[in-house]
């Protein structure tokens, strides 16, 4: 600290005019507001007056120049220069003057504890030399930092469990024919041999669950319709039997009941008749004729007779040759394809994970259901290992890369991490999981402006509880609190959202808000510390002692640090003296 009026000018004691001439020692006062400083997001916002008493010494050629600073022991964190200049008042001398700067500046941790001083000097107009002048101390402290006690949480999202195509059920369609010479109902040794029969039989052996078990026997429409009814039923019959016998084999005991199968009869397939002919080119001029004749209300015989005498009759080997196929006996088997039990599948994951699988898995799992084991580990420790070797085998699936960046990211490899959901987000565009660790990354990397894109993005593309509270941290970072608060309000699912809810209504100034947030957030999480030191914090700012006292206890006896940053936290300035207070913080 320095005053400068210690010596009279010559010019004054050579004039005489010892009475009047007064040196300017400087401002009379430099104040500023708020006091004390707040932090809002990451700034300090305040405005700094300076002024000057009449008959001050100042003269209207004067400039007084203050170097205001933030000083905290031997850091010094210097701000604008704040200048009041005399030509800009012309009565300085007799009415004196005062000129007021406002500020925003970058907030550093280690301004925490520090006050605002100013440096004062003062120029003459005629030499450009500064004196200086009266130095002026603890104008402000620094800081309320309570806009910082943001719950940041570690919301990542992960792709494997909702993101795999793995089906646990698998419907299963086999479809096999057996064809009949003509006027015969008995199965033919070489029908066996045929792969669709083959198929079927072998889903029979496995024991593999069927759900359903159709046969339908035809008979082509040459002929008596007795004899065709005859044939198509006994043909279905045939093929029951022989069904029946192979799921005896199998000891699909269950299956054996006749009500069991839905078996029908097309005794005379015009249908599949119309189709043949269709499909002929030697036949196909005939067509429009037989379809009219098969829909007429003759009776079977008759269309016999009158499409056989148009076609040149059945004994026509090209004729027969339509004919033969539609001598047949259908079967339909559905079921389900057969596929590991989640007890199975969690046990190969488990083997590997232990080191008691040294191959390959991707030799074990099919690439779907390798994710969905993956989605069934709770431990992010085995998640990371199986992911690890699913990357390697995978090395392009968003998946894998998204889950396992999210991982690192969790335990701190920022470098791998985003790497890796870098990769997942140029192999999937537009993806709200990977957009949403997209943005965590880049908040963690220091890039906010593009993790705030990031995280409106994934709210774009799906809304998620995790993306609306890391969109409403970085708004509450930027002092954007209403924003913020909706934000944390579509994410109140989440610890520590109604918490930062309640955070952002007190930075409004609306206390009520504050506390129903905050008190709603203890009901779900009652050991949140920092849920209940800013319900004290709202307890002093509305002068509601039993609240502070309440929650500031609960606070400390929760998290010692919370208890450590109440002995210096400037919201509790008023109630420091009190017993209660020290009774807490011991």
């Amino acid at each position: 600290m320095k005053n400068s009026s210690k010596f009279l000018t010559l010019s004054c004691i050579a004039l005489g005019l010892l009475y009047g001439c007064k040196k300017f020692e400087g401002p009379s006062s430099i104040t500023a507001t708020p006091n004390p400083l707040e932090v809002h997001g990451d700034s300090l916002e305040f405005t700094v007056k300076t002024k000057v008493e009449p008959k001050s010494g100042m003269k209207k050629k004067g400039t007084l120049i203050a170097e205001p600073a933030i000083k905290n022991g031997s850091d010094n964190f210097k701000i604008d220069n704040l200048v009041l200049s005399g030509a800009q008042y012309p009565e300085v001398k007799k009415q004196g003057a005062e000129v007021s700067k406002k500020y925003k500046i970058a907030y550093n941790d280690k301004m925490n504890g520090g006050v605002l001083r100013s440096e004062n000097f003062y120029q003459k107009k005629s030499t450009k030399d500064k004196t200086e002048v009266t130095d002026l101390e603890n104008i402000d402290k620094c800081c309320v930092t309570t806009s910082r006690l943001v719950a940041e949480g570690d919301y990542l999202l992960l792709s494997a469990k909702d993101r795999n195509e793995y089906r646990k059920v698998v419907p299963l369609r086999l479809e096999a024919k057996f064809n009949f010479p003509k006027n015969i109902d008995k199965i033919q040794a070489d029908q066996y041999n045929k792969s669709d029969i083959i198929s079927i039989g072998e889903f029979i052996s496995k024991g593999l669950p069927a759900t359903k078990i159709t046969i339908v026997g035809f008979a082509s429409p040459e002929g008596s319709l007795k004899r065709n009814i005859e044939l198509s039923v006994n043909r279905s019959k045939e093929v029951q039997k022989w069904l029946s016998e192979q799921l005896k084999k199998a000891g699909y005991t269950q299956y054996l009941d006749s009500s069991f199968f839905a078996i029908s009869t097309t005794s005379e397939d015009w249908d599949g008749f119309k189709q043949s002919v269709k499909g002929s080119a030697q036949f196909s001029q005939y067509s429009t004729q037989i379809f009219e004749i098969v829909s007429s209300g003759i009776t079977e015989d008759e269309k016999e007779t009158k499409i056989m005498a148009l076609v040149g009759g059945s004994k026509n080997p090209e004729v027969e040759a339509l004919l033969a196929p539609l001598r047949r006996a259908t079967i339909v088997v559905e079921g389900n394809e057969p596929r590991r039990t989640d007890a199975q599948i969690d046990s190969i994951a488990t083997t590997f994970v232990n080191g008691r699988i040294s191959g390959n898995l991707k030799d074990i799992y099919e690439k779907e259901e390798w994710l969905y084991a993956i989605g069934r580990k709770d431990s992010w420790k085995d998640k990371k290992v199986l992911l690890s070797a699913f990357v390697q085998a995978y090395p392009t699936d968003y998946r894998g890369l998204n889950d396992l960046g999210a991982i690192q990211l969790s335990e701190g490899n920022l470098d791998e991490g985003s790497r890796n959901i870098e990769s997942a987000n140029n192999n999937k565009k537009g993806d709200n999981i990977i957009l949403n660790n997209l943005g965590k990354s880049q908040d963690r990397n220091g890039k906010r402006a593009e993790a705030r894109k990031s995280f409106e993005s994934s709210i774009s593309a799906q809304s998620t509880p995790e993306a609306n509270f890391n969109l409403g941290v970085i708004l509450e970072k930027m002092g954007m609190y209403p924003q913020a608060s909706d934000r944390f309000n579509n994410a109140r699912s989440l610890k520590g959202a109604e918490a930062n809810m309640g955070l952002c209504k007190l930075m409004m100034d609306d206390k009520s808000g504050a506390k129903a947030a905050l008190e709603a957030s203890i009901k779900n999480h009652p050991d949140h510390a920092q849920a209940h030191y800013l319900l004290a914090v709202a307890g002093v700012r509305s002068n509601d002692k039993d609240l502070w006292v309440l929650n500031l206890k609960k606070a400390a006896e929760a998290s010692p640090k919370m208890a450590a940053q109440a002995k210096t936290d400037m919201e509790f300035d008023k109630v420091r003296g009190t017993n209660e207070f020290k009774a807490i913080i011991k």
